[in-house]
């Protein structure tokens, strides 16, 4: 009856909300001990939702937030302990405590404009492609815009008000880039207590056109504060940002950006009702089911899209009380309804719906895996695996999410909107829910106010990644080796679409260096599909005088037709020396120079090199084995780097390794094979922590051991993932800043090393884990860049001895080189009095390591500021009238100065006259001198 009652009443869309009177549900944090996978479909039977905010803590026990109606339940079928008692009152305190800090340190963080510091390879100075084309280990530092504020008093988030104040205040200082909010609903249809839905374009309106449309959503769930900070960050971001960075401008330019910020305005205004200061713990939307307390009202509206509504009871709930409460029948609420009708009317390619928390990026077919949910099924795809995949991987290259379809990596759940939004609309959409932010060290629902900005940084690349993506648009990878043998030949490119949207792309080659001849550009490339890479060669011509190691420059241009995607110098080198050279299509790994050692045997294979020829690998089987604690390939004889001012390493590979798991390393010894040392390459990434890896998964047959999500060495750079059987050209950089550990030592031993932990998990991708692979394996001695010289003008003082030294501070404005300045000087540096009131050029030399020099001029104004000495003048006496002698003074420069007065002469007034004397240098420098003139009529008549 408890249940009929409450169907019937949610029936009616529009039904007044009826304000409660009992205290707030009470929510307590607690442990379950190493839950198993069926008792983590237990969990989900009874209505808990196993992705906002579940998370396993290194000890591989559960914690989840629960309502005390939950944690009824909970009791029923395991134990558990309490962590916190009252999660609202927590949370409450905590943002009380720590919020005027976090303001304190958002506002120093507005004025520190931080610049990123890129590791050194062949590409030099992008100006164009900088957030989708890093080759760094750590993520862009991303400025935080001047604009975006903390809520005033509310846990620090923003209050519905706040929210709608700051799009108000874009819209006044950036009327062309983004709209005035409206209503997302195209019948003006509102909420439950009759609030409008906002939505925002972000978009450059004076390009017209049709454009590539990406949704942003946020605060579905009106307790994950992240979920709507991320956005207003990002959004800011773009703001701000539009009219100095090209990467910025392009995307709004040539995309339109729709902002949903706040999903469930009904909900997040409760929450401020009921806990104005933070840690309201009302997620659903403000429905009132008929039978529970507060918080526990409303509907799951990540429960109550159309597609796969209610499949099933355990990927959503049929009881009115719980937090994952379906509704009665798919779009029963106003909130899903609205975004529905609003979606219908745009051909959204991507959109990323943000939750929290869990540090996961789950993607869809939310509902099933196996159809229902049963793994003796066979799996039923989307084909959509490789997108989901590449471009997850992309999104999280640096924050290191984990990510996956929800039923593979967290646990299903049905009626959600990636389900809708991809499958049920007939658009195809792409979708994301991002669970923002972590229990250990962030704080949860409410995080710590502190870690509200770097939560909302992790989530800029993927925001970016999404509106790029849904576009026309193209990785470009440089293929071509580093040491160019011949004056003619081809310079080899991967071309990889990435974008949902079909066009053409232009790659365009231009000489820097005058060595170059000419280059024959390749036609526009059409017609490629998702994910395809094409190799493109272009031809090239260098003079015949060219000398070995002579440096090589070009510039390289990808366009779209519409703009630059990615514009970069690159620089190889004619004939480098060459250190250590892999033997070309060898038949043993002796014969290539290296050494297997471990528990699994790197070797050669045949036909899997680069270009199909013979190359070296971390296993010959189908998939390499799990369980490998030691699987090394050492250099066998050691090599010298002494007196080497810049090495490159180049290599050609590919590989497909469990992601966030298994890995590979590049690593060095400085000392002949005792000690190794990390290396960090142009393809590398950070390892994971176990603050990402949290695959807290329902099905046994993909879930991972406490122990496997701690594998990867923290931070480390490594291999993992899947290239999808792609070459790149992977380099890495030996210098007195770069792998510094190695530079200048003389005898130096290069390994791979493979480690894998107990399983292999697909998380149902096309993986097949068909390990590493490498060829074309060189150390090669090159000249670095040349030193880049940048002066300031300056305006300088002669000393009081009449003379200046010229020093190069005061002339240099952050020179700069890729391997360290190890002179710099002016000339001419030495100026004196003939120079005074004058502007004089000189010359600022900087000199690198490589012994190269480059220069630029600045012009010195040089000024006298030594006034002349100041003299003492004596004492005029005269009967009847006097013409005083003009007094004389010294300076530096003037020599002697024969003083002037406005005195009239001669003085015949009784008495003492005051006569002043000035004296100037003729540089502008003054003094003055006065001197009694006494009249004293003595004699008598």
């Amino acid at each position: 009856v408890l249940f009929f009652t409450t169907f019937l009443y949610s029936q009616s869309t529009h039904e007044s909300h009826k304000t409660k009177t009992e205290p707030n549900e009470i929510y307590k944090k607690i442990k379950i001990t190493n839950p198993s996978s069926e008792m983590m479909n237990k969990l989900g039977r009874i209505g808990l939702d196993l992705d906002c905010g579940s998370q396993f803590d290194s000890n591989g026990d559960l914690l989840i937030e629960v309502s005390a109606y939950e944690e009824s339940k909970v009791k029923k079928i395991t134990s558990y302990q309490v962590i916190i008692e009252d999660m609202e009152s927590f949370y409450a305190k905590r943002a009380s405590k720590n919020l005027p800090q976090a303001k304190s340190i958002l506002k120093t963080q507005k004025l520190s404009k931080t610049k990123s510091n890129n590791k050194t390879t062949s590409l030099k100075s992008t100006t164009y492609g900088n957030i989708t084309h890093r080759f760094e280990n750590t993520e862009i530092d991303w400025a935080v815009p001047t604009n975006f504020q903390l809520g005033a008093s509310f846990g620090g988030c923003l209050t519905v008000d706040e929210t709608l104040a700051q799009l108000d205040l874009m819209r006044s200082l950036y009327p062309n880039l983004i709209t005035a909010k409206v209503n997302a609903s195209p019948t003006d249809q509102r909420t439950i207590e009759g609030r409008p839905v906002y939505v925002v374009k972000i978009s450059n309106s004076a390009i017209a056109g049709t454009k590539p449309e990406t949704l942003y959503t946020g605060m579905t769930h009106s307790r994950e504060v992240s979920s709507l900070m991320n956005l207003t960050y990002f959004m800011w971001y773009l703001l701000e940002n539009y009219a100095t960075d090209p990467d910025v401008k392009n995307l709004v330019d040539h995309h339109d950006l729709y902002f949903i910020p706040i999903v469930n305005p009904d909900g997040l205004t409760y929450n401020q009702t009921q806990s104005p200061t933070g840690g309201g713990m009302q997620r659903k939307n403000r429905r009132d089911t008929g039978a529970c307390t507060t918080y526990l009202d409303g509907i799951d509206l990540n429960r109550n899209w159309g597609t796969y509504w209610g499949y099933d009871d355990q990927g959503s709930s049929p009881d009115g009380c719980d937090d994952t409460y379906r509704g009665t029948a798919g779009f029963s609420e106003a909130e899903t309804t609205i975004i529905k009708d609003f979606f219908l009317l745009h051909n959204f390619k991507t959109s990323i719906n943000h939750h929290s928390y869990k540090n996961a990026a789950l993607h869809g077919r939310a509902a099933f895996y196996h159809p229902n949910n049963n793994t003796a099924n066979a799996p039923v795809l989307t084909g959509r695996e490789n997108e989901y995949y590449q471009y997850s991987h992309d999104m999280t290259q640096f924050s290191r999410y984990a990510y996956g379809s929800s039923p593979n990596i967290s646990y299903w759940n049905n009626g959600n909107c990636n389900d809708w939004m991809n499958e049920g609309s007939g658009k195809n959409t792409l979708c994301w829910t991002p669970e923002n932010g972590a229990t250990t060290g962030e704080g949860g629902f409410w995080p710590t106010p502190t870690q509200i900005t770097p939560i909302a940084k992790r989530a800029v690349r993927m925001n970016f990644i999404a509106g790029f993506y849904s576009g026309v648009y193209a990785k470009l990878h440089d293929l071509t080796k580093s040491d160019i043998t011949s004056t003619s030949g081809t310079l080899n490119f991967g071309l990889e679409r990435v974008g949902q949207t079909s066009g053409d792309f232009t790659l365009t080659v231009t000489p820097i260096s005058s060595n170059i001849l000419s280059v024959t550009n390749v036609a526009v490339q059409s017609g490629m599909t998702v994910l395809e890479q094409r190799n493109l060669d272009v031809n090239f011509t260098l003079s015949p005088t060219i000398a070995n190691k002579e440096k090589i420059e070009f510039e390289v241009t990808l366009s779209n037709g519409s703009y630059i995607i990615y514009k970069t110098r690159i620089e190889k080198y004619y004939n480098p020396t060459s250190i250590f050279t892999s033997a070309a299509n060898p038949t043993t790994l002796a014969l290539a120079g290296w050494t297997a050692s471990g528990t699994s045997s790197w070797a050669i294979t045949s036909t899997d090199g680069f270009g199909g020829t013979a190359g070296i690998t971390t296993n010959t089987a189908a998939a390499y084995s799990n369980a490998i604690t030691t699987a090394n390939l050492t250099q066998t004889t050691a090599i010298s780097l002494a007196g080497k001012q810049q090495v490159a390493i180049q290599f050609n590979a590919k590989w497909d390794l469990e992601r966030s798991f298994d890995y590979v390393q590049l690593q060095g010894s400085p000392d002949g094979g005792t000690t190794w040392i990390v290396m960090n390459g142009k393809y590398t990434k950070p390892g994971t922590t176990t603050a990402v890896t949290d695959y807290s998964t329902t099905l046994s047959t993909t879930s991972k051991t406490t122990a496997d999500k701690g594998f990867q060495p923290d931070g480390q750079a490594l291999y993992d993932g899947d290239k999808f059987g792609k070459w790149v050209l992977e380099e890495y950089y030996i210098s007195a800043t770069e792998n510094a550990g190695l530079f200048n030592k003389a005898s130096v031993k290069f390994r791979f090393i493979l480690r894998t932990d107990s399983n292999n998990r697909a998380h149902g991708y096309n993986t097949t884990f068909k390990g590493f692979r490498f060829d074309n394996f060189k150390v090669l001695e090159i000249i670095s860049s040349p030193p880049v010289a940048n002066c300031k003008d300056a305006t300088l003082n002669l000393s009081s001895a009449g003379t200046l030294t010229v020093l190069p501070a005061d002339v240099n404005n952050n020179s700069t080189d890729d391997i360290g300045i190890t002179a710099i000087s002016v000339s001419p540096n030495t100026f004196n009095c003939t120079h005074a009131n004058t502007v004089q050029a000189v010359t600022l030399s900087v000199t690198d390591a490589d012994g190269q020099t480059s220069t630029c001029v600045a012009n010195v104004t040089i000024k006298d500021v030594t006034p002349p000495v100041t003299p003492t003048l004596t004492n005029v006496t005269a009967q009847c009238s006097v013409t005083p002698t003009a007094p004389t003074t010294t300076d530096v420069c003037a020599g002697t100065i024969t003083g002037t007065t406005s005195t009239p002469f001669p003085i015949t007034t009784q008495g003492t006259t005051i006569v002043t004397w000035s004296f100037n240098d003729g540089n502008g420098q003054i003094v003055t001198a006065d001197q009694n003139v006494i009249i004293d009529d003595t004699v008598a008549p």
